[in-house]
C-alpha cells in the first residue's frame, strides 16, 4: 500500500492564495529532484506542482505539528527526470485579438495539465478558452529525451 503523505501548501489553481494558510489536503508524492523540490499531484484533482519538500507531512496537520517526509522516503521516490513528460501544442480554435495569447508549447503528463497550464498564462481571451476543447486544440507532439522544463515554454501572443 502507498504512503499517504499531506501538505498545507497553497495550489492557486485550487483557488488557494499564494502565502496565505491553505486547507490540508492529501497528496500524491511523484517524484523528488535530489534537492528541494517533489512534484506533488493533489488527491482528486489531475495537475501536478512542484513544492518544497518540507512541505509534505506524514500525517495530516501543519508544519511542527506532525512528522515531515523523511530523507529516506525522499532517496525512495523516482528522480524528477524519470518522469514521463510529453510536449503540447496548444492552439486556439478562433483567431486572436489584441493582448490575445494564440498558442503555447506546453510541457506536462497530460493533455488536461497542459491545458491548465496554458490557462495559467493566458492572455485577454482568457483561461476559459484553454480549458474548452471546443475553444482550442491540445496535441502531444513529442517527448522530451533530456531534462526540460515542465510548465508553459513558448507563447505565440498577438501583441503590437
Amino acid at each position: 500500500m502507498k504512503q499517504k503523505f499531506f501538505t498545507d501548501y497553497p495550489f492557486v489553481a485550487l483557488g488557494d492564495a499564494s502565502g496565505l494558510e491553505a486547507p490540508i489536503r492529501e497528496i500524491v508524492v511523484l517524484s523528488y529532484d535530489g534537492g528541494l523540490y517533489c512534484n506533488v499531484a493533489p488527491c482528486g484533482y489531475e495537475f501536478v506542482e512542484p513544492i518544497k519538500a518540507g512541505y509534505i507531512y506524514q500525517a495530516k496537520g501543519r508544519f511542527g505539528e506532525v512528522p515531515g517526509i523523511s530523507s529516506d522516503q525522499l532517496i525512495a521516490l523516482p528522480f524528477f527526470s524519470q518522469l514521463k513528460f510529453g510536449i503540447y501544442h496548444l492552439e486556439k480554435n478562433s483567431p486572436a485579438d489584441y493582448d490575445e495569447m494564440d498558442g503555447c508549447i506546453v510541457v506536462a503528463y497530460s493533455k488536461k495539465e497542459a491545458r491548465r497550464l496554458a490557462s495559467q498564462c493566458k492572455g485577454a481571451e482568457g483561461k476559459d478558452v484553454w480549458l474548452s476543447p471546443k475553444r482550442s486544440s491540445c496535441r502531444h507532439i513529442g517527448t522530451p529525451n533530456t531534462k526540460v522544463q515542465y510548465g508553459v515554454l513558448i507563447r505565440d501572443c498577438y501583441e503590437s
